[in-house]
C-alpha cells in the first residue's frame, strides 16, 4: 500500500514538472489507469459509477453488495469475488479515484478532477456511457430479487390476504437484516433500492441508447401490462411499500410509470386477475393523470375484483375521492355493482354525502342487493343501500331512494335486520321509524332473514318502549305468533333480547295485554353462547316479576331459555351465611323449605373450557350477586328446578 501511494505522490509530482510542456492532468490518470490489470479494472469501474451514479453517499456495506450484485449478473466468469471486495483491497485498487471518508464512514472521490478526468476521457467507453442505465437496471432488479425472496423469510401471521400496515412495520423495525444475504428486505443496499429504484429511472436522459433495456427490466418488475401486476410489484405494493413508511414517496413513484409499457398494446384484450391492477393502485394514491391515461389505453372499469379494494372505483368511493369517482362513471364503470358483498350505492351511503348523491344519480337500479355474490356470507352489515340509511337515520337519502323508487320492504335481505324498518329500530331512531312508516313501511311483516322477525321484536329485546308505541300505534301486532327470527313472540323478545326491560315487559302484559298463557310453550331458538348465559338488564327483576305478581315456576322460565341451566337452592340457615358465601366459597350449605314453596334462589350455571362450571348466585327476593363465584358441585346441596 504505502508503495502505490509513493507511485501516486511521484507521478503528480512528475505532472506538475511536465505541465509547464504541455503534458495535463489527465495524461497522470491515464498512466494510472493503464497500469490496472483486468479484474482490478472492473472492480475500479463498478465503484466509481456505482460513487458516480448515487443519489446519496454509500457506506461499505451497500457499495461492496452493489457491486458484488452488479458483477454476478453481468461480468460472466468474470464475477468479482466476495474476497475481494473489502475496504483495504477496494482503496488499494481505486488507488485514491474512489476513497472512503473515515469520519462520514462514506465513500466518494476525494477531488472534482477525478469525475472530470472520467466524464472527459472516459465517456466513450460503455463501462462509463452506459452507468446510469445500467446502475438503474441493477437497482431494479435487486428490488425484484428481495420481492421474490421476501415471502419466505415473512412470519405466518403476515402471510395472509388482509394485513395491518402497523404490524409489517413493526416487522420491518424489529427484525435484523441478514448481511449476507442482499435480497433482505432490511439489507442496507434493498433499503437503498426501494428508496431510490425510480429516482435513477428518471435520470436516464432521452435518447439513452439503453431505454429498451431499461423498460424490459421494468416490464419484469411492474408486470407486462397496466392490467396486471407482477407478483413481485405485488409484493412491494403490499409489504416493502408499508413496510418502509413510503406512503408520501408513492405519488412521485407513480407519475411517469405508464411510459414505460407499450403504446400500442391493447390492455382490453387482457385477462385481469382479481384486483391486482394498476389503475386501482393509482387510484389508491390518488393519481388522476394515471387514472386518465391507463383508461385511455383500455384499462377495464368493470373487472372482478374479490374486495372494494382491489377495485378502482370500489376504492375511489370508500376513500372519498370524488373526482375519481366521476371520471370513472364517465367512462363507463358500472354504478350498480356488488363488491366483496357490498354494492358500490351502499358503500357510498358510508362514505359521504357528496359520492352517494353522484352514484344515486347514476345508479340504475337502487335495489341492488348486498351479500348476494357470496354464498352462505355476510360481508356487509346491510342487506341494501336503504337499510343502512336507516340505520343511521339519514332521511335525506331515504328520501332520495324512495324516490328514485327503492322498495321499502324489500323480501329476503341478507343481513341481520330482514327490512330496512327493523334496520332503524335497531339503531335506535325514532324519527326514522316515523318516516318509514309514513312511506308504507309494514309494521307486521314477517321477515325470513334477520335475527327478528318483526320491527315489534326488535324494539321489545332492546327495551325501547317508545318506539314499541309508535309501531303498536301504527297496528303492529302484540299477541302474534313470530315464525322466523330468534324469538317466537315480542314479550319472549324482551325477556332474552340484548337489551331485558322491566318497564317493557309491564308494558306489553299489563298495558297491551299480552296473553301469558303462550308463554311456557315458546322454546328458545338459538344456541346461547357463553357470553348470553349471564343474567342481562333487568333480567332478575323480570324472574321476580312474574314469580310474584304471576306464580310461575321455574321449569316455565326455562322453557323460554332464562339462562342457561336453572337450579333451584330453597333457603339458608341464615342471612350471615348468604354473606360468607360469596368470600368463603367452601361454607357448607343447607336447606330448608322455602317460603311458599317460591325457590328463593336461582343458580345460573356455564360450563368452561379451563374451569369446569361456573356459578351464578341470584337472590330472587333481594338482588342479584354480580360477581363470578367458582364452586364445585361438592360445595352445594341443591336441587335440580
Amino acid at each position: 500500500m504505502h508503495t502505490i501511494v509513493s507511485l501516486i505522490q511521484t507521478l503528480i509530482k512528475d505532472t506538475l514538472r511536465k505541465k509547464s510542456a504541455g503534458i495535463i492532468l489527465s495524461d497522470v490518470y491515464d498512466e494510472i489507469y493503464n497500469t490496472l490489470q483486468r479484474s482490478e479494472r472492473l472492480m475500479v469501474q463498478r465503484a466509481v459509477r456505482l460513487v458516480m451514479c448515487a443519489r446519496k453517499p454509500l457506506d461499505s456495506c451497500t457499495l461492496f453488495s452493489a457491486i458484488r450484485v452488479e458483477s454476478e449478473k453481468v461480468d460472466g466468469s468474470n464475477i468479482l469475488s466476495k474476497s475481494d471486495l473489502v475496504e483495504k483491497t477496494l482503496e488499494s485498487v481505486c488507488r485514491h479515484w474512489v476513497v472512503k471518508d473515515s469520519r462520514l464512514e462514506i465513500w466518494k472521490f476525494p477531488h472534482a478532477s477525478v469525475l472530470e478526468y472520467f466524464e472527459s476521457g472516459r465517456q466513450g467507453e460503455p463501462w462509463f456511457r452506459d452507468a446510469a442505465a445500467e446502475v438503474a437496471i441493477c437497482l431494479i432488479e435487486c428490488v425484484v430479487d428481495c420481492c421474490s425472496y421476501l415471502p419466505s423469510i415473512l412470519p405466518s401471521s403476515l402471510v395472509k390476504d388482509r394485513v395491518r400496515s402497523s404490524d409489517i412495520k413493526e416487522w420491518f423495525r424489529s427484525e435484523t437484516a441478514d448481511l449476507n444475504i442482499s435480497s433482505d428486505p432490511r439489507h442496507p443496499l434493498q433499503v437503498y433500492a426501494q428508496e431510490n429504484w425510480l429516482d435513477h429511472i428518471y435520470d436516464i436522459k432521452d435518447g439513452d441508447p439503453n431505454i429498451e433495456d431499461i423498460t424490459q427490466a421494468l416490464k419484469r418488475f411492474l408486470g407486462n401490462n397496466p392490467n396486471e401486476f407482477s407478483k413481485e410489484f405485488a409484493t412491494f405494493c403490499k409489504y416493502v411499500v408499508q413496510g418502509r413508511g413510503n406512503y408520501h414517496n408513492i405519488e412521485r413513484w407513480m407519475k411517469g410509470l405508464h411510459e414505460w409499457w407499450d403504446r400500442d398494446l391493447d390492455l382490453s384484450s387482457e385477462e385481469r386477475p382479481n384486483g391486482s391492477d394498476l389503475l386501482t393502485f393509482a387510484t389508491a394514491f390518488d393519481q388522476e393523470d394515471l387514472c386518465e391515461y391507463l383508461i385511455e389505453r383500455g384499462c377495464d372499469l368493470n373487472g372482478d375484483a374479490e374486495w372494494m379494494e382491489h377495485s378502482a372505483i370500489g376504492n375511489a368511493i370508500h376513500s372519498n375521492k370524488i373526482e375519481l369517482v366521476k371520471l370513472f362513471l364517465d367512462n363507463g364503470a358500472n354504478p350498480d355493482r356488488v363488491i366483496g358483498g357490498q354494492s358500490l350505492l351502499c358503500l357510498a351511503l358510508a362514505t359521504s354525502t357528496a359520492v352517494f348523491e353522484l352514484l344515486s344519480e347514476r345508479c340504475q337500479n337502487v335495489n341492488i342487493r348486498c351479500n348476494t355474490d357470496f354464498e352462505n356470507r355476510i360481508d356487509c352489515t346491510f342487506g341494501c343501500a336503504l337499510s343502512r340509511a336507516a340505520y343511521y337515520n339519514n332521511i335525506k337519502a331515504l328520501n332520495t331512494l324512495l324516490d328514485k323508487h327503492a322498495d321499502v320492504n324489500p323480501e329476503d335481505l341478507q343481513d341481520a335486520y330482514g327490512s330496512p324498518l327493523i334496520a332503524a329500530v335497531d339503531g335506535r331512531e325514532l324519527d326514522c321509524v316515523r318516516f318509514l312508516i309514513s312511506r308504507g313501511a309494514k309494521v307486521n311483516g314477517q321477515l325470513r332473514t334477520g335475527r327478528f322477525g318483526t320491527p315489534l321484536a326488535a324494539a321489545a329485546s332492546m327495551g325501547e318502549l317508545d318506539i314499541a308505541r309508535i309501531l303498536i300505534d301504527n297496528g303492529a301486532e302484540v299477541n302474534g305468533f313470530i315464525p322466523f327470527g330468534r324469538y317466537a313472540n315480542v314479550l319472549a323478545a324482551a325477556i332474552l333480547g340484548p337489551g331485558p326491560s322491566l318497564q317493557m315487559v309491564k308494558f306489553l302484559v299489563e298495558e297491551k295485554q299480552f296473553d301469558l298463557k303462550a308463554l311456557p310453550f315458546v322454546q328458545p331458538r338459538t344456541k346461547q353462547k357463553r357470553d348470553d348465559r349471564r343474567l342481562r338488564g333487568d333480567q332478575v327483576e323480570i324472574v321476580r316479576y312474574f314469580i310474584r305478581e304471576y306464580g310461575m315456576d321455574a321449569e316455565s322460565l326455562i322453557s323460554i331459555g332464562i339462562p342457561p341451566v336453572v337450579m333451584r337452592l330453597d333457603t339458608m340457615e341464615s342471612e350471615q351465611e348468604t354473606e360468607n358465601m360469596w368470600y368463603n366459597p367452601s361454607v357448607k350449605l343447607t336447606t330448608t323449605p322455602a317460603p311458599n314453596n317460591i325457590p328463593r334462589f336461582l343458580i345460573y350455571v356455564s360450563q368452561t373450557k379451563d374451569d369446569g362450571e361456573r356459578f351464578y348466585l341470584a337472590d330472587v327476593y333481594d338482588n342479584i350477586r354480580t360477581p363470578w363465584c367458582k364452586f364445585s358441585r361438592s360445595m352445594l346441596k341443591y336441587t335440580i328446578g
